[in-house]
């Protein structure tokens, strides 16, 4: 089972790049025309939890409908992995948003239940499409970051950085084929 929490680490933001959701809104969405239907996103979400690669979405989804997907598939995601514990920034560097196909950051959710305790073990076969990377936690003081206008203003409200190993999955079958909208 732990294997599984560590594979969706990575999910929120996979699918924010597969569905190219660059958006920093709030994750919840109204349904839209072209939004991935109840059966594709748990089409999506099935072959997540049997480590599969899922097919890749559709190319024409405009970057509202995608918004509305990554909410629908987080609502069912939150319902197996816990309560919402933060976000993950993707796709920061601009070397990976070309091998993505893809030209600004990205966004995902994260769940409790995908955060692991030091020391914890994981199958080497955790994800249909793993990866492992070194990465960096930050957990913010209050909401009073959002007001900041320096980076030592940001810095008064870092209240910790915790360094940490990634275990992401790339989810879909080909992920470059992938087209953010833009």
């Amino acid at each position: 089972m732990k294997s599984r929490t560590l594979q969706a680490l990575a999910l929120g933001a996979a699918v924010s790049v597969l569905a190219g959701c660059a958006s920093t809104s709030a994750p919840v969405v109204a349904n839209t025309p072209g939004c991935l239907d109840d059966v594709a996103v748990n089409r999506l979400l099935g072959d997540y939890n049997a480590r599969r690669p899922a097919a890749n979405l559709p190319e024409n989804l405009t970057m509202v409908d995608a918004n509305c997907t990554r909410s629908k598939l987080q609502q069912r995601l939150a319902g197996q992995a816990g309560r919402l514990a933060g976000y993950k920034a993707g796709l920061t560097n601009p070397a990976v948003q070309k091998r993505f196909n893809t030209t600004e950051p990205v966004w995902g959710a994260l769940y409790t239940n995908m955060l692991l305790n030091s020391g914890a073990t994981v199958d080497a076969a955790f994800g249909a499409r793993p990866l492992y990377e070194a990465d960096l936690l930050v957990r913010v003081k209050s909401a009073a970051i959002n007001n900041a206008k320096t980076p030592a203003e940001v810095l008064a409200q870092v209240d910790q950085i915790i360094p940490f190993i990634e275990l992401p999955d790339l989810v879909v079958e080909t992920p470059p084929r992938s087209t953010a909208p833009r």
